[in-house]
């Protein structure tokens, strides 16, 4: 079983969109490969948790993943990831042996927490699945790439 199908089939959900609308979430990979990253979003697009699955955790991984993203636009700290190990009995399949790793960022952890309607967060484009930054308040699911395409038509 792959790390995706397992995720699929034991952390697959339900979640809740937390710090946005506390509408109902769902889990979509924004990386795939051998270290897939997958965010828990609402039907807004906002990212309530980026989640780096791999082995063992790696924090450090999903930092430089989401510092990426963020390009400049919101700090994020070494106190904003966390990380967990999954065991057999832990996902239900049985036995005490580690069987995933994550490391987890939550958007209102810490310093990322902020009441301001403008500030910019993290979302996923409902169109074609890449994570974008916009303010908090933006009512748009679509990133620019995909509204440029929508209005080109």
């Amino acid at each position: 079983m792959t790390i995706k199908e397992l995720v699929l089939a034991y952390l697959g959900g339900p979640f809740k969109c937390y710090g946005h609308c506390q509408e109902p979430a769902q889990l979509l990979f924004v990386r795939e490969g051998d270290r897939p990253v997958a965010a828990q979003v609402c039907p807004g697009g906002y990212v309530s948790r980026l989640i780096l699955y791999a082995d063992s955790a790696d924090p450090a991984g999903l930092k430089k993943y989401v510092t990426g993203i963020a390009q400049g636009a919101f700090q994020v700290s070494d106190r904003d990831i966390r990380a967990a190990t999954r065991y057999g009995w832990d996902l239900g399949v049985g036995g005490n042996e580690r069987v995933l790793g994550e490391a987890y960022w939550v958007q209102n952890y810490g310093r990322s927490k902020s009441s301001d309607p403008e500030r910019r967060a993290l979302f996923v484009c409902s169109s074609c699945g890449a994570p974008f930054i916009q303010a908090f308040s933006c009512a748009t699911s679509l990133c620019a790439d995909c509204t440029r395409r929508a209005s080109d038509k």
